[in-house]
Formats: structure tokens, sequence, C-alpha cells
């Protein structure tokens, strides 16, 4: 499952961010533009090293593509919203959607580790 996740968010190039449990609070990522699965049990986001699957709280995917094509030049914005959604569907992985981002929570993954 981890990654179709991947799979999904490398290909459609939307941002991403991420909540995750850091001692002694939690921390909220920078927005990054991958994510990857080097090794079983850990996750790795633009920005930062490998972190372990298991202080994954959140996910939020943008699923707006800003492609940047000059600076005279207004950025194109792709909504791939509808993609994404369909595609987590399709993959039975579960989400939640507020007016803006798509929520991926880690509640599954837990239990893999």
């Amino acid at each position: 499952m981890l990654d179709k996740i991947s799979y999904i968010i490398n290909h459609k190039k939307c941002p991403i961010r991420f909540n995750w449990f850091y001692d002694p609070s939690f921390e909220i990522s920078e927005w990054g533009s991958y994510l990857n699965f080097p090794v079983d049990g850990y996750f790795e986001p633009e920005h930062i090293g490998p972190i372990k699957i298991n202080q994954w709280k959140w996910l939020e995917i943008d699923p707006i593509e800003v492609i940047i094509i000059g600076r005279l030049v207004p950025a194109k914005n792709i909504d791939h919203s509808l993609e994404i959604i369909n595609y987590l569907n399709e993959n039975d992985i579960a989400f939640s959607e507020n007016e803006k981002y798509i929520r991926i929570e880690n509640t599954s993954f837990i239990a893999e580790i």
C-alpha cells in the first residue's frame, strides 16, 4: 500500500507535507515534492532524512500541481483532485478531504511495522 501512495504522489507531482511524532511534540514538515520508501519500515520525504513509518501521523497532499513557465508568464495550475481521489478509492487507501488538501492518516500502517 505504501508503494501505491508513493506512486500517486510522485506521478502527479503534487506538493506533500506530513505530521510526525517528534520529541517532545508533533512536527509538521515543510511542503515537499516527493516521497519514497528507501527500506522496509521507513519513509523519506524531501528535506528530511529517513523516518520510521510508525512516527508518521498523517500525510497531506495538495492536489494542485504548479508548473512554473517563466517570470513574466503566470504559473499553470493543474488540479489533480479527482484523479488522486479515484486512485486512492480504487486502491482502498483511506483518506479525508478538506477544502484544499487530501489527508491520509497513518493508522493502518502502524500495524504493518
